[in-house]
């Protein structure tokens, strides 16, 4: 087989099922980077390249060769498509009550007092400052989220891929 070939079964066989329903997680850094680290090192193995402490060849490079997205922006891509269910969702649906106070959209986690201590990641919270980060506010990305075809396409506007 080709590389191109190989390349194009890893993504389809390895890539789907690595990324399956992480969506719906919260990742720290260092897993951010194990996911990526995964992907580089099979990569690399696909297309015939050394670790790059022995062939001084970036993971950039790697993945333009490769014509692949780091592992993790298709994991965010796919967290900000469910985040965007979750906004088209009705009022009283498990999915969006699960998220936000009914009827408004405070986070529902922010209605608890909070235990003493760093406070735990939330994938809301996080999908929130996303969503601030590349609409403005909440507010704003929530009629762009009514319809499926248009947040994909703001989506790819927005993160550029």
């Amino acid at each position: 087989l080709t590389w191109k070939r190989k390349v194009h079964i890893f993504i389809c066989l390895v890539h789907s099922k690595l990324l399956y329903s992480l969506a719906a997680l919260v990742l720290t850094k260092a897993q951010d980077r194990k996911l990526d680290g995964f992907q580089n090192r099979c990569l690399r193995k696909i297309l015939g390249i050394a670790p790059s402490y022995v062939s001084r060849v970036s993971n950039i490079t790697v993945l333009e060769k490769a014509f692949c997205r780091p592992a993790t922006a298709v994991l965010r891509k796919q967290r900000l498509q469910l985040f965007g269910k979750v906004l088209r969702s009705a009022p009283e649906n498990p999915l969006r009550s699960s998220c936000f106070v009914p009827g408004s959209w405070t986070l529902a986690t922010d209605q608890y007092v909070r235990r003493v201590g760093r406070p735990c990641r939330e994938w809301t919270r996080d999908a929130v400052q996303e969503i601030t980060a590349l609409f403005g506010s909440l507010e704003l990305a929530v009629p762009v989220a009514e319809q499926k075809m248009s947040w994909n396409a703001a989506l790819t506007e927005k993160l550029g891929y």
